[in-house]
């Protein structure tokens, strides 16, 4: 963008000047309009040098700050502890906050359950930097055990200053800038193509100018409040042997209402299976049940008959010779 910046200065001056000396070559020589041409020229470079100047070339590594530039620290704190009460030792942090010139970015509480001491928070504080060691003493005052206490720095004084030089030097370009931007209004052969070009690299630079500001605000904010996140909750051996409002009837009682209330739903569902679903099954299971009963009896095989009795004469059957009988009818041999 700055190198597009220049070259459009660069080439938007050459155009001037181009313009200045054929308006010179047509009108006979004028002085005044030559020395304005030059004028231009050389605003435009001067531009375009700065603009030039404000690229970094590949690989360059930023240098590092001088003994004289104040140093630009961020501090981060975090805290967890086990405390008595978690309320109240909530409420004391906020109020100590607010006394020693901070505020409360993020706060969290979940009160205890039942009348019982086992609530836990969450605070994100914001106090002063050159502070932030004795407000994290004074927290852990309030606590039966220091589970975790952290404090680190981050030097952004490197990041500070390489913003800092950057904003020098669009400023100084926008200044530039706008000063040609005069220059061509002022001229009376300036087109309205050369005023907007001008004027969107002025837009596009006064917006970056806006986002470093921004950077180094931001900066300045951290550098002077610390942030500190702190953590409680109950200790456990503070916490009552028997809760205050333990109630063994009413839990008796509420246990018996709910199993009256599950048998109740119990019954229902027996009730609307016994009347909604059984008969319907039991008419879809009926023909498919018949229907297997008569093949199955079909192919079952049936026994042979016994006989009832001897076969008479009559029926075309010869009776039985009878060795101790005559066919004559005589008498037996004694």
């Amino acid at each position: 963008m700055r190198n597009r910046t220049a070259l459009t200065l660069l080439i938007t001056a050459l155009l001037a000047g181009c313009s200045g000396g054929g308006d010179s070559a047509d009108s006979g020589t004028d002085p005044e309009a030559s020395v304005a041409a030059e004028t231009t020229a050389n605003a435009s470079g001067e531009a375009a040098a700065r603009g030039a100047a404000d690229v970094e070339a590949p690989g360059q590594v930023n240098q590092p700050p001088t003994g004289d530039t104040d140093r630009k620290i961020v501090r981060n704190g975090t805290l967890r502890i086990l405390v008595d009460d978690v309320e109240e030792s909530f409420d004391e942090i906020m109020a100590m906050t607010e006394t020693s010139r901070g505020y409360v970015e993020q706060a969290n509480l979940t009160p205890p359950r039942d009348g019982g001491r086992k609530g836990r928070g969450r605070l994100v504080l914001r106090v002063p930097a050159d502070d932030v060691d004795a407000i994290m003493g004074d927290i852990e005052d309030l606590a039966v055990q220091v589970v975790e206490s952290t404090l680190s720095a981050e030097d952004r004084t490197g990041q500070y200053v390489d913003l800092e030089s950057r904003l020098t030097t669009l400023q100084s370009a926008r200044d530039e800038l706008r000063a040609l931007l005069t220059e061509i209004r002022e001229r009376p052969d300036a087109t309205a193509g050369q005023i907007l070009e001008v004027l969107s690299e002025v837009t596009a630079v006064e917006t970056q100018i806006e986002q470093i500001q921004g950077r180094l605000a931001n900066i300045d904010d951290l550098v002077a409040f610390a942030t500190v996140t702190v953590q409680l909750r109950t200790a456990q051996g503070t916490a009552p042997l028997v809760d205050e409002s333990w109630a063994p009837g009413a839990t008796a009682r509420d246990s018996g209402r709910d199993l009256v209330e599950r048998l109740q739903g119990l019954t229902d569902i027996v009730i609307r299976i016994g009347i909604g679903v059984v008969p319907i099954l039991l008419i879809v299971l009926a023909v498919p049940a018949l229907i297997l009963w008569l093949v199955v009896r079909a192919r079952r095989p049936r026994g042979d008959a016994e006989p009832i009795g001897p076969l008479s004469p009559s029926v075309g059957g010869r009776a039985p010779a009878n060795p101790a009988s005559d066919e004559s009818g005589g008498d037996q041999p004694s």
